[in-house]
């Protein structure tokens, strides 16, 4: 026969005790908290690590959608340089030297 601990029904904050390393994080974080709904960078910079973080999450995926647009564009490169290497060699200032 096994022992179980019994699990409370639902989370009681009154057991919860923070370590150490949590009271100095909060304690850290304090400031920022104060000063967040006065500067609004503060939410700006929060944006751009969710969308950050998805982005990272979905990378294969958002790869997969983009080579096409990738493949397209390097080839109107590949294009664009053979022309202005064609230019280049016709039009050498220093021929007429």
């Amino acid at each position: 026969m096994t022992y179980e601990t019994p699990k409370p029904a639902r989370f009681d904050i009154t057991r919860y005790r923070p370590t150490g390393a949590q009271l100095k994080q909060a304690a850290v974080l304090l400031p920022l908290a104060r000063r967040l709904p006065k500067n609004p960078a503060f939410l700006g910079l929060a944006a751009v690590g969710i969308l950050g973080a998805l982005a990272w999450r979905n990378r294969a995926r958002i790869a997969e959608a983009a080579a096409p647009l990738i493949n397209e564009a390097r080839i109107k490169g590949q294009a664009l340089r053979s022309q202005v290497d064609a230019a280049r060699t016709r039009e050498d200032p220093t021929s007429a030297i």
